[in-house]
């Protein structure tokens, strides 16, 4: 499998009848049996013709050739040798689109409890609600992109598992539900919470250790049913007549 920076370069771009040049170390040319192979190596296998360039005399001038590049494809935290596939990464450039639109779509987060936890110098746990998602998880549940459709799930966060230290930054902390986000059938979830945890490590520099789970939403406790409450007392009164 070529290398995970390699892959990058080569997603990045599109590279049908291009000559691109790579000054390599040679430590990644070198093919160490039974251990990893070069980069030339790897190349060859994936198709591509590679042969040493003749750099004597060469005057390069720049291209004009641009295209988006890992930064801008999402790929900087991607996982070594691991992808999703296309179809997930197609999906989520959707999703992204319309969010830039309209972020919540009606959506409304209620994270006070979680506000006070994330504050507290003690082990705590806390429940972000979501409200008004019917909007959400319909267009969520609807769309279809690349040939597969969507699903909604929320993302628990948890600061520090089993730490028995003390103090804000060090305590266990759990933050059920603090993400509720809309993504491809096809995504491998155990990747999702891998690029997830990794997102929360880039934006949170306090963050000495953590994990994510995604799940779909638990579904709402039945409220009580006082309609069938007030049916069976006329029921009971019914019958108590009848027996008089």
């Amino acid at each position: 499998e070529l290398g995970s920076r390699l892959q990058t370069v080569l997603r990045a771009n599109d590279n049908d009848n291009k000559t691109i040049l790579f000054a390599l170390d040679i430590a990644h040319m070198v093919d160490l049996p039974g251990v990893s192979q070069g980069i030339p190596y790897l190349m060859v296998e994936a198709g591509y013709t590679v042969k040493q360039a003749d750099m004597h005399g060469v005057g390069c001038t720049p291209s004009p050739y641009s295209a988006p590049g890992a930064k801008e494809l999402g790929y900087c935290l991607t996982p070594k040798f691991k992808q999703q596939p296309e179809s997930c990464n197609a999906f989520a450039k959707v999703v992204g689109e319309k969010l830039s639109e309209d972020q919540m779509m009606g959506r409304i987060q209620l994270d006070d409890a979680c506000h006070s936890c994330d504050n507290s110098t003690q082990t705590c746990a806390c429940t972000t609600t979501w409200e008004n998602t019917t909007l959400f998880n319909t267009w969520c549940t609807d769309l279809q992109a690349n040939g597969t459709s969507g699903q909604v799930l929320e993302a628990t966060l948890k600061r520090n598992p089993q730490s028995t230290r003390t103090g804000q930054l060090l305590v266990e902390k759990t933050f059920n539900a603090k993400h509720y986000g809309c993504y491809a059938l096809s995504c491998g979830i155990p990747l999702l919470e891998e690029q997830a945890l990794r997102n929360w490590y880039k934006s949170d520099p306090d963050l000495d250790g953590g994990s994510v789970q995604l799940a779909p939403p638990a579904s709402p406790a039945p409220g009580f049913n006082w309609l069938m409450l007030l049916l069976m007392v006329l029921f009971l009164i019914c019958l108590l007549s009848a027996g008089l």
